[in-house]
């Protein structure tokens, strides 16, 4: 469970709706932006580069995931 302080970084969601279709969302930080906020708070961060490299990472991932559910489904 995400403790108070905990960021969320990436989340991927499928859920069946009510109506009973498929849902796929998927909220994630930039990578961009997660560099450019984890420089400012302190450039010299070991980890910086390999938690950018894993968000896009993800991104790219989510959207073959989500076109490969669409064939799936139709």
């Amino acid at each position: 469970m995400a403790q108070k302080d905990d960021s969320l970084l990436f989340n991927f969601t499928v859920k069946l709706t009510q109506a009973g279709h498929v849902s796929v969302e998927h909220s994630h930080v930039e990578p961009s932006e997660f560099k450019e906020v984890m420089d400012k708070w302190n450039k010299q961060y070991e980890n910086t580069e390999i938690f950018v490299a894993l968000l896009e990472y993800l991104s790219t991932h989510t959207s073959v995931m989500e076109k490969d559910i669409r064939k799936i489904l139709h």
